[in-house]
């Protein structure tokens, strides 16, 4: 009888410590768990997208895009990773948007570096390993003026612009932070590729007239069947890519084949510089990253050179002709994506 009651005596003392830690798991689970309950389709509501895909984001992506609490530091192998990256696209204008999130929030709850160290893009600043990386993020940030970083500064960022453009990226990244934000920004990919040809002709990068350099870009495109080619950072300053650097569509989907939808967020260049849309936009993107959104903004300008070029003379001509036809199948893959035509690119 004894040892019947003893057992019954432990068996309800485990019971009641199974209830304990199942009751507390549940509440701790709930806490987190927890969204706040904001009007997606007024305040966060994305212009990008057709009322029926946006629908669709808002419903499997709310908790993302409404989730402003402190986020817990990333580590990867005991070194610090980054909780986002502006990862494309180039001549969008990710400069001025590094500048901007760097005004606006202090370096206690935001560090974002400002130069492209190509980490998961380059063989040979990817061999040095996270603890390299993880130390180049924090160490003093000129974007932010700060003169120490501290590990568990609450989000963390990049920006290189050549990472959406590497096939490895995705898998690389996701690898060192699995719940990493992907930020892309884009413009209107004809007006993208004259700015990249211009900045290369002041850099002295590049010598061809423009309808030779596409008609060259054309011809190893079609080599090469439009893979997504792997490129090192000195390989891709090498070498103009016009077209390919405008390909969104394949870009974004290739990067969501691994990356969830709910972790990716896509911008538009034009609605940056336009004052009316600026702060809805940033306010977006706040949201995105977890960061308080905000009334007002002391936004820097907005510089992303036009970089002009003579479309009237018969160079001009020839360079217009070409990037309109290459790019309409590639904007009618994004209106697919988007369910919608992007409505400042019209015209």
């Amino acid at each position: 009888m004894r040892l019947v009651a003893l057992w019954a005596s432990l068996a309800a003392c485990v019971g009641w410590v199974v209830t304990v830690v199942v009751w507390r798991t549940a509440v701790l689970r709930s806490l987190w768990q927890r969204r706040p309950r904001v009007d997606l389709s007024a305040q966060l509501r994305d212009p990008l997208m057709s009322d029926t895909v946006w629908s669709e984001h808002a419903r499997t992506c709310g908790h993302v895009l409404s989730d402003t609490r402190v986020q817990y530091p990333v580590f990867y192998q005991g070194h610090r990773m980054p909780d986002f990256i502006i990862a494309g696209f180039q001549k969008s204008g990710t400069s001025a948007l590094v500048e901007n999130l760097a005004r606006a929030y202090d370096n206690k709850t935001l560090i974002i570096r400002h130069s492209e160290i190509g980490y998961f893009t380059s063989p040979e600043v990817y061999g040095l390993g996270p603890k390299v990386y993880s130390a180049f993020l924090l160490r003093r940030n000129a974007a932010n003026n700060d003169t120490a970083v501290n590990a568990t500064v609450s989000i963390l960022g990049e920006r290189s612009t050549d990472y959406v453009f590497h096939p490895k990226f995705a898998a690389r990244v996701l690898l060192h932070n699995p719940k990493v934000k992907i930020v892309l920004v884009m413009r209107e990919p004809v007006a993208r590729a004259i700015s990249e040809y211009r900045m290369r002709v002041e850099n002295k990068q590049e010598t061809r007239a423009l309808p030779h350099a596409l008609a060259d870009e054309l011809v190893e495109l079609e080599r090469t069947h439009l893979r997504v080619r792997p490129l090192g950072l000195a390989t891709a300053r090498r070498m103009g890519r016009y077209l390919e650097h405008g390909m969104y569509h394949r870009q974004i989907t290739h990067t969501l084949a691994l990356l969830p939808r709910c972790q990716l967020h896509i911008m538009l260049s034009e609605r940056l510089r336009n004052k009316t849309t600026r702060e809805d936009e940033m306010n977006r993107l706040a949201s995105f990253l977890g960061l308080a959104a905000r009334r007002q903004w002391s936004l820097a300008t907005w510089n992303v050179r036009s970089r002009p070029y003579d479309f009237n003379s018969s160079e001009g001509l020839e360079a217009n002709r070409v990037l309109r036809n290459f790019y309409q199948s590639e904007n009618e893959k994004l209106i697919q994506l988007f369910g919608q035509p992007i409505a400042e690119w019209m015209g």
